[in-house]
């Protein structure tokens, strides 16, 4: 298991610094943008979205049976 984390890890930090190549951005500029400004933007968006279910599940009458 070590060994495919291991692979994960340079895997996924190779992939972040040929992005910021294309984008021609440093590793670090690239990473302040995916971790600070879009994963937590995602974040939010995705619990807004699943409040609002929640909120209009709440309020529907009970349908059920029994």
């Amino acid at each position: 298991m070590e060994g495919f984390l291991n692979w994960l890890y340079w895997y996924c930090t190779d992939f972040c610094i040929h992005a910021a190549n294309l984008l021609g951005i440093t590793y670090e500029e690239f990473n302040f943008i995916l971790f600070l400004l879009i994963f937590p933007g995602v974040t939010i968006i995705l619990l807004g979205i699943n409040a609002s279910k929640l909120l209009r599940r709440l309020k529907r009458p009970w349908v059920g049976g029994g």
